[in-house]
């Protein structure tokens, strides 16, 4: 079965102490999202945006930015395992 992207930020909101890393958070699973369906088709452009993604962890604190990548790691390898049949 799919992971739940609603689950995703929710644990990744659950990491983030303040409002506005909140925001930031959220708007990384949706990026994060999207590079992964963009990986399948242009994987260039898919490590393109993972830049700019990173930069965006970079605005967490050390710790958030640990714990959101973990988070978004361990989703992308869901979504793949589902989608390669592997699950």
């Amino acid at each position: 079965m799919m992971p739940s992207f609603d689950e995703l930020v929710r644990e990744i909101e659950d990491q983030i102490t303040s409002d506005e890393n909140k925001l930031i958070a959220s708007a990384l699973a949706d990026h994060a999202i999207r590079i992964t369906a963009k990986a399948a088709v242009d994987p260039a452009g898919a490590a393109s945006e993972s830049r700019h993604l990173q930069a965006a962890i970079a605005n967490l604190t050390a710790a958030e930015a640990a714990a959101v990548q973990t988070k978004l790691l361990d989703y992308v390898a869901k979504v793949l395992r589902v989608a390669l049949g592997l699950v």
